[in-house]
């Protein structure tokens, strides 16, 4: 306002009533002087506003950032946070609007008590699929959320329905080349997470949860998580770490789903449930990561002593044991009908509180003495409820509804 009354006053005076050589100087000293007032004004203006965003980026700052997560910036405008993959992404804090893309990304925001932040979903997210327990009784909630990809192991999110629906940031299970191209082609950040390491509980996926946690002002939630998790491997290794090697039974397990369903060869050599409970899984000698595929004549030369198997794929199981029954019959589980069902173990990457779950599960068959005092109906009303709250109980009683529970697998 004052240089604007600067200018209209000096306009007043710019047109000299006389055209002489002295009034015509006087006018450009005049010139000059209400430009100065003008451009010092502009200045005084720009300094004020200046002080009053660095006192409130001052008075609203967040504590440092945890865990890989960076240098903050400023609470309620934006933080930087390292990615998974070392990628330095700012992000509005706390995010309100979330959309979640690839393997893994939307049951962290699940077991963190995100789903009111999320603004669009996967269409393969969509299908009810009991093996994701992270699904049920939320399916209905985010029903009608508009798709914003197709998911899955090559999960193609749709930048364009991606900015249509507006999200703060994008969490994503992505490698860094698709990472950088979504947040060019959406102008959204995008932070990666991931576990791939099978349900490792290591930094990863706590890294992964806390980052998140940042994200959507769920910091103390994963905390709890953390600590809930770590408190439950202490138990699992306390009960097992004694057990001789020589007392163990021989364990495979069969019917692990990646990047789709598979059958009796479809193994891992570090299936976290037999790690947490130190048994001794006769695929560990091939000290290959992930899931792995293995031939019949390896099954046959390993002859485990207790079979385990993927209730997600127990139909393919039970199949491949009607086309080839003789073969089936010659490994000593099969002949003594030492074969049991596991809980979903891989769908869409690792179900965390199933490979929890397992580990109980198995460590009640392969060493009894050491669970004697689980109730597993009470120990998964509690594992469950520890991921989902409230909604555990029920969740349990559909997966138990869609597979039933730790028992051994009648064949046809």
């Amino acid at each position: 306002m004052r240089a604007s009354l600067i200018i209209k006053n000096t306009r007043r005076e710019v047109f000299p009533m006389r055209t002489d050589f002295r009034s015509f100087e006087r006018f450009k000293r005049m010139r000059e002087r209400a430009r100065t007032l003008l451009k010092h004004g502009f200045l005084v203006f720009f300094a004020i506003v200046l002080g009053l965003l660095v006192s409130c980026s001052k008075g609203a700052q967040t504590p440092d950032a945890k865990s890989g997560t960076a240098e903050t910036v400023g609470r309620g405008e934006t933080v930087t946070v390292t990615d998974i993959h070392g990628r330095s992404v700012q992000v509005p804090v706390p995010a309100k609007r979330i959309v979640a893309v690839g393997g893994g990304a939307l049951r962290l925001i699940v077991y963190l008590d995100g789903v009111d932040h999320l603004v669009g979903i996967e269409r393969i997210e969509r299908t009810p699929n009991p093996a994701k327990p992270y699904q049920l009784s939320y399916l209905e909630q985010w029903g009608e959320l508009p798709i914003i990809g197709q998911g899955g192991p090559d999960p193609k999110p749709d930048a364009e329905q991606i900015v249509a629906v507006e999200p703060d940031v994008i969490i994503a299970n992505l490698d860094v080349a698709q990472a950088d191209a979504l947040q060019q082609k959406t102008g959204t950040p995008v932070v990666t997470i991931g576990y791939e390491a099978l349900g490792s509980f290591d930094d990863t996926l706590y890294d992964a949860l806390r980052l998140i946690g940042q994200l959507i002002d769920r910091e103390k939630r994963a905390e709890t998580l953390i600590a809930w998790i770590e408190t439950t491997i202490k138990d699992l290794d306390a009960r097992t770490q004694t057990i001789s090697e020589a007392s163990k039974p021989r364990v495979y397990v069969g019917g692990l789903s990646f990047r789709g369903a598979h059958g009796m060869n479809s193994t891992s050599s570090d299936f976290m449930p037999f790690r947490l409970i130190h048994a001794q899984n006769v695929a560990g000698e091939l000290k290959v990561g992930g899931v792995i595929s293995v031939d019949k004549e390896q099954l046959l030369n390993w002859d485990p002593d207790i079979v385990f198997i993927d209730l997600s794929n127990l139909h393919l199981v039970q199949n491949e044991y009607i086309q080839n029954r003789s073969f089936y019959d010659m490994m000593k589980a099969f002949q003594n009908k030492e074969v049991y069902g596991l809980f979903p173990y891989i769908n869409y990457s690792v179900n965390i509180e199933t490979t929890l779950f397992d580990a109980y599960g198995a460590g009640k068959i392969l060493a009894p003495a050491a669970f004697q005092d689980v109730d597993l109906d009470r120990k998964a009303t509690e594992i469950f409820a520890a991921f989902y709250g409230d909604r555990g109980s029920e969740i349990y009683a559909e997966m138990q509804s869609a597979f039933g529970g730790f028992q051994k697998i009648v064949l046809p």
